[in-house]
Formats: structure tokens, C-alpha cells, sequence
């Protein structure tokens, strides 16, 4: 089996988190049964591309996971043309869905709905600071979309990735008295740099984000930076676990440390590997059996629709309090 992550440079700790989560899952569910070929990818889809030119025609792997977003996109293709089943464990693009793969992540179409219908209850308009890279601007558009149905006006200010210095485009906002603000950001780091910069100028608007507040990186980086900020995430393992579940989420915190970014991170990753050995196993061709089979994992049944998106797990809504990450509903 292949491994496309990033290993090193900014989504490290997401790259590593499923690296380790694979590793354990293939100890635990066939004693060892599969060896891998981990890859490092970055996150940079001409990088991505490489690594999967080598996976198919160099280690000519069956099955290949996958962690960032647009290195699917960028690769999703050299995979299927070669026979190769993909299965993306943290991808959320909606686009995903239109490209042959399967996923355990959730689709940004569902989180960037949820976002906007907790912000239309509150707000008639949002500004959003979109990084131009594939996974923001994929979010935006989906958010977008959303918010049109629900008459949320939204407006938007993208800035270049190399971008630091945000403070002229936060004074403009600042000036115009804008009071909702959504940060759609690429890593962790810019996040910080964004709340850093507000702190600065004693700007202090509803701030809502997607995902990278909840991850542990942030939280240990910037949660008291960013006490209040809204933001819509993946339900956490401690919340989504079986007992079976939770036993095993111990025992690998045990081994292999705590969770880098996020802890859906584990059920996600343990349950991907799960259903592709399963359909090994069953000696059917992985992508059918994988379309008809309904799945008993640690967190719960699941299975998987006809785009290959996983039924299950849902979104939740939290916030930052004390630096922490808390619930602002319950997990359904």
C-alpha cells in the first residue's frame, strides 16, 4: 500500500498523524499483514504528481492513501488510469467527489453549509480573507453557494500565500465597520499570523473559521489568541468512538503520542485502512466492494455513496474557550 502526505513542511503533523494511524491500524486489524510505501508529497500538488507516478510505475501499489486535498485532485487521475483504488482520510474538497476516489473525510459541501446556516442566523453579511489555494477557495466556493440559498451576503478579499502582512486589508475592514468575519486559510501558521494581526490593532470582530482552529497545532499555537472564534469542524474521536474505540485510541496515544492536527484524524484513518482490507479480503475488485458493503467500525456503521463519500460521521459546530476547543452542539 501507498502513503501521499506531507511529512515534512507545514501539514507535517496531518501527513504523520495518518502515517502512524496506518501503521497501527495494520498491526492491530492483520497483525502486520501489509508493508507500505510512505511518501512525502508536502501538500504541493506538482510534488503530489511525482509521488504518484513512482507509486503506480515504480512500487506498483494496488492501494494508495492520501492526505491533502488538492494533491487528490492534482493525482486522482494517474491513479484510476493505473488500476490504483484511492482512499483519502482528511481530503474534504467537494470536488473529490466528481473523481473516482473514495474518503472517510468529510466533504467541505456539508461543513461550508453548516457554517453559513449558523452565521445567516446571526449576521445579514460576512467578509471573508481567502488564501488563493486550492483547498480555501474550493471552501469558499462551496460556502458561497450555501450562503446564496440562505441570503447571507458574502463578500471576499483574497491574498496571496507568501502574503504576512495583513494589517492595511484589516483596517479597511475595520474602518467599514464590519463585524463578521470568516478566515479561510490554508495552514495553521497563517491562521496565526491573521488573529495575531488583529490583536494588534484592537479590532475585535466575529471571527469564524473551518477546521484549523480545532486542529491541535493551532489550539497549542494560538488558542488564547483566538478566545470566541467560531468555527465549523470534523467531530472529534473522544466524542465519535465506540467503547472498542476509545480502547484502541488509547492505546495508540500511548504509543505514538498524542494526535498532531486533528483526533477524527484516528477513526478516519483506522476505518480507511478497515474497508480497503476488507475488500482485499474479499476478493471482489475493491471499488465494488467498497460501493455495496456496509461497514461496522469504531464509530459505528458506515458506507459509502456513489461518489465514494463516506455516510456517517457529520460536522460539528465549536468554539474556542480558554484556549480550548469546545462543542457548541452535540455530535449527531
Amino acid at each position: 500500500m501507498g502513503l501521499s502526505a506531507p511529512l515534512s513542511g507545514a501539514g507535517a503533523g496531518w501527513g504523520n498523524d495518518v502515517k502512524n494511524v496506518l501503521i497501527f491500524a495494520n498491526e492491530k486489524l492483520t497483525t502486520g499483514q501489509y508493508s507500505f510505501v510512505f511518501e512525502d508529497d508536502k501538500c504541493n500538488p506538482k510534488t503530489s504528481l511525482s509521488v504518484a507516478c513512482k507509486l503506480t510505475t515504480i512500487d506498483r501499489v494496488k492501494d494508495v492513501f492520501i492526505v491533502c486535498g488538492q494533491s487528490v485532485m492534482t493525482s486522482a487521475k494517474v491513479y484510476t488510469d493505473n488500476g490504483v483504488t484511492v482512499m483519502a482520510s482528511l481530503a474534504t474538497p467537494s470536488r473529490i467527489s466528481k473523481l473516482g476516489v473514495f474518503r472517510t473525510s468529510l466533504s467541505d459541501a456539508s461543513a461550508a453549509d453548516k457554517l453559513a446556516h449558523y452565521i445567516a442566523k446571526r449576521h445579514q453579511s460576512i467578509s471573508v480573507l481567502t488564501e488563493e489555494n486550492d483547498y480555501p477557495v474550493s471552501f469558499l466556493n462551496d460556502f458561497v453557494l450555501s450562503s446564496k440559498k440562505l441570503k447571507l451576503d458574502v463578500s471576499n478579499e483574497n491574498y496571496l500565500p507568501e502574503q504576512q502582512d495583513f494589517r492595511a486589508q484589516l483596517l479597511h475592514l475595520k474602518i467599514k465597520k464590519v463585524d463578521a468575519i470568516f478566515l479561510n486559510t490554508q495552514t495553521e501558521e497563517a491562521l496565526l499570523n491573521l488573529v495575531k494581526q488583529f490583536k494588534e490593532l484592537k479590532y475585535d470582530p466575529e471571527l469564524y473559521g473551518a477546521c484549523l482552529p480545532g486542529s491541535a497545532t493551532f489550539l497549542k499555537i494560538g488558542g488564547a489568541l483566538s478566545e470566541g472564534m467560531i468555527f465549523v469542524d470534523f467531530p472529534g474521536a473522544p466524542e465519535l468512538l465506540t467503547k472498542e474505540g476509545k480502547e484502541l485510541y488509547s492505546e495508540y496515544v500511548s504509543r505514538f503520542g498524542s494526535i498532531q492536527g486533528w483526533t477524527f484524524a484516528f477513526p478516519a484513518t483506522f476505518e480507511a485502512f478497515r474497508a480497503i482490507h476488507m475488500a482485499i479480503n474479499s476478493g471482489e475488485p475493491v471499488p465494488e466492494y467498497l460501493l455495496k458493503t456496509k461497514f461496522n467500525g469504531i464509530f459505528g456503521q458506515y458506507t459509502f455513496d456513489k461518489h465514494g463519500d463516506i455516510v456517517g460521521p457529520q460536522h460539528v459546530l465549536r468554539i474556542i474557550q480558554d484556549g480550548k476547543s469546545e462543542l457548541l452542539e452535540e455530535v449527531s
